[in-house]
């Protein structure tokens, strides 16, 4: 049987595992639609990638809808990891019977 000649250091140890990480998918907020996705993958929801129609989305209203959330993205100033928090709270209190009059209600592929 083989017998390594000298003991691995932590350090070497450590460089060898260091690719064994695994790393949380990233989200960027869609330019057109406002959703939330994969970066250089097609939008689901709408069926769009880089502007161009790709895939027929399954639900008509999701394409209907494309047009005017358009124009609501200029209302979220925050980037995408704010607006997943947005999202968070409104299901949170969606569960409780309260929703914030204060701004429109947005409806997000991910709930």
């Amino acid at each position: 049987m083989a017998v390594p000649k000298r003991k691995t250091s932590p350090m070497k140890r450590g460089f060898r595992r260091s690719a064994d990480a695994l790393a949380a998918p990233t989200y960027v907020e869609d330019k057109d639609s406002g959703e939330l996705r994969r970066p250089h993958h097609v939008d689901l929801k709408t069926g769009m990638y880089r502007g161009r129609q790709i895939l027929t989305p399954k639900n008509k209203e999701a394409l209907a809808s494309f047009l005017p959330r358009r124009r609501q993205t200029a209302v979220w100033q925050g980037g995408a990891k704010r607006r997943a928090a947005v999202f968070k709270d409104e299901r949170r209190n969606a569960q409780a019977g309260t929703l914030p009059q204060d701004r429109p209600r947005f409806i997000s592929s991910y709930e």
